[in-house]
């Protein structure tokens, strides 16, 4: 007998973790107890753009490098959530370190998606933008 299962994408409310997973990317935190590391399992998979990564340690390197130049806010509009799997949309707010706040640039839309672990840390993300956007911010357009 065939078994049907009957799951639907639920909107849920933004989970702390995740507001403090975006804070400690916007801050750079590479901390073991409050920074982005805490919320990746070891081995997690992601794929941001076009750039795939393997393991915490080459996301925590691609993070900094990416980030470092900017003042980042990360601002969640809105999440839906099937099982283990969260689907976020959210934008940031990117200004160059030094630049004017008026030469903030606003980065919309941006699409997080979570698979967790069984432990709840995160073992694959895909993150997905504007065409263009990875290319732009290593190449220092947002100035």
């Amino acid at each position: 007998m065939d078994q049907v299962i009957d799951k639907v994408w639920k909107t849920v409310p933004t989970p702390q973790w995740m507001l403090d997973l975006f804070t400690a990317i916007d801050a750079l935190d590479t901390s073991d107890k409050t920074g982005y590391q805490y919320y990746f399992a070891e081995d997690v998979d992601a794929a941001f753009g076009t750039t795939v990564l393997k393991g915490r340690e080459a996301v925590k390197n691609f993070l900094i490098q990416l980030d470092d130049p900017f003042v980042t806010k990360h601002l969640v509009t809105s999440i839906m959530q099937i099982d283990n799997c969260l689907t976020v949309l959210c934008s940031a707010d990117l200004t160059k370190k030094g630049a004017p706040a008026s030469s903030k640039l606003h980065v919309a839309p941006l699409v997080d998606i979570f698979w967790l672990d069984e432990k709840g840390k995160i073992n694959r993300w895909v993150v997905t933008f504007p065409k263009g956007l990875e290319k732009g911010a290593s190449a220092g357009v947002f100035s």
